[in-house]
């Protein structure tokens, strides 16, 4: 009875299809169509208690009233109905159906707007998942699973795509203590995709920024911050508060070579992975960087730019392993740069210290770059000093 009156409201669809907008009820299924399966089902369930159908029948009463919600012009009282036999099914601690009864409510929470309950369901789902050895529920759970739970979340934003993104904090709060950073990964991605499908590239942002407040080690951080810059890059004008692009892809460059450095966390709980591609994106922030930071202390002479520049210059050798020729290349410029500056403010303050530090810079030079063009100079600079 089921099947045949799906079949037959399809085909009459297909016929009506002019109709698609509002449906009228005769191309609906209701509990009046259904009737003869609900009594069907539902006598298994009151008088077979120990059938090994018994289950399954509580599963398809379930089915039942989830299709006629979605049919239904008022849905929630047939999702309600339609909770209450996933919740036995859900229950059956052993049975081959507990958990397509538990992933059903779940998706029925979320049809249902339910998106809390909806979130703990799917994730009891992948709990499930991630300690089942057979696999037997992977194929068909797992990827529906990360979908509906990224779908879920993102709901708490509503269809304000420009506001600081709520479901950006609500994921913080819920993937904390979440027992599958593998999963929670995938989440936060599926929900990154969809903020960028719906145009809302601020929220992408915020949730890139979730990503890396909640696993500050993991290794593509780097790459998500140059992810970030891209977002900036590509909608200038989308920025909050009217903050110029630009600046907050210098804000994104600093916080690269701040948080990233060779003697960082970060380094450390990566330093056995191959990291050329996050030291690609370091390089460049520090490439990017070096000039303003160099001009800075050009224009004010000062010692706290001196020290900045050149603080900033030895984290970015640090990376030496790294360096590639044409890495090298440019860092004999640098190199160049930190000893010039380095006697004129030792010529300005009369400071030994500071002309010992040109020595140990020239002696450094001459280390990495036996041949060079500055022979002469570095002679006369060092017998100055």
């Amino acid at each position: 009875n089921y099947l045949a009156k799906v079949y037959e409201r399809n085909d009459e669809r297909q016929n009506n299809i002019e109709l698609v907008i509002n449906w009228p009820d005769y191309l609906r299924l209701s509990e009046d169509k259904l009737r003869k399966s609900i009594d069907a089902f539902s006598e298994i369930k009151d008088t077979m208690l120990d059938s090994y159908y018994n289950t399954e029948a509580v599963y398809r009463l379930g089915t039942l009233y989830f299709d006629i919600a979605l049919d239904a012009r008022s849905p929630l009282e047939y999702y309600n109905k339609s909770i209450e036999y996933f919740d036995i099914v859900a229950a059956k601690e052993g049975d081959q159906l507990q958990y397509v009864g538990l992933f059903q409510r779940a998706w029925t929470y979320f049809n249902s707007g339910k998106f809390d309950l909806a979130i703990n369901d799917f994730t009891t789902v992948l709990e499930v998942i991630k300690n089942d050895s057979l696999n037997t529920l992977k194929t068909f759970f797992e990827a529906d699973a990360i979908e509906n739970i990224a779908f879920s979340i993102i709901e708490y934003d509503g269809t304000d795509f420009e506001q600081a993104s709520i479901a950006a904090d609500r994921a913080k709060e819920i993937f904390a203590n979440y027992m599958s950073e593998e999963y929670a990964k995938n989440i936060i991605f599926e929900m990154i995709e969809l903020k960028q499908k719906y145009n809302a590239p601020m929220q992408a942002i915020d949730l890139y920024n979730t990503y890396i407040y909640l696993y500050p080690l993991s290794k593509n951080c780097p790459v998500i911050i140059d992810s970030i810059m891209t977002i900036y890059s590509k909608f200038p004008s989308r920025t909050r508060d009217d903050k110029p692009a630009e600046e907050l892809i210098i804000l994104e460059m600093h916080r690269l070579i701040n948080d990233y450095k060779i003697d960082s966390e970060w380094f450390t709980a990566n330093s056995e992975e191959d990291l050329s591609d996050e030291y690609a994106i370091i390089s460049e922030a520090y490439q990017f960087l070096e000039p303003m930071l160099f001009n800075n202390f050009v224009q004010t002479k000062s010692e706290e730019d001196y020290f900045k520049y050149r603080y900033f210059v030895d984290d970015y050798f640090a990376f030496d392993t790294y360096l590639d020729q044409e890495d090298l290349e440019k860092s004999k410029e640098i190199r160049k740069r930190i000893i010039d500056i380095g006697l004129e403010l030792a010529e300005e303050k009369q400071d030994p210290s500071y002309y010992f530090a040109v020595l140990e810079d020239i002696d450094g030079y001459n280390g990495i770059f036996p041949e060079h063009n500055n022979v002469l100079e570095f002679r006369e600079n060092s017998f100055y000093c």
